[in-house]
């Protein structure tokens, strides 16, 4: 294992605890913002991590992309949370533009 294949592995060590204390954020009621934050530069640190290390060389190994399928797993996880985050505000503003064009049109 290279230095930076080890490299790698210590940040999608640290992106996976990220991924669990934004996990913990989202049980907490109130504080449903800030576990997005979490996961929107989580997502940042795992695009990096793709694109600092070239997954795609035909000289890498079996474990390097291993790694480089954990983190796209990652990075739909944290995908399909921030649309549950933002599906509520999706459907507020939905509802708001759609009662606006109905009066609209009825004026």
């Amino acid at each position: 294992m290279t230095n930076n294949t080890g490299k790698v592995i210590q940040y999608l060590d640290a992106a996976l605890c990220f991924i669990e204390y934004g996990m913990a954020l989202e049980s907490d009621a109130p504080a449903p913002k800030s576990a997005s934050s979490v996961f929107r530069d989580t997502i940042k640190l795992l695009k990096l991590i793709t694109t600092t290390k070239s997954f795609l060389d035909s000289s890498s190994s079996s474990h390097e992309k291993i790694l480089l399928v954990l983190s796209m797993r990652c990075q739909s996880v944290l995908h399909m949370a921030m649309l549950r985050h933002k599906r509520g505000t999706v459907r507020r503003y939905c509802r708001i533009l759609s009662n606006h064009f109905e009066r609209s049109l009825d004026t």
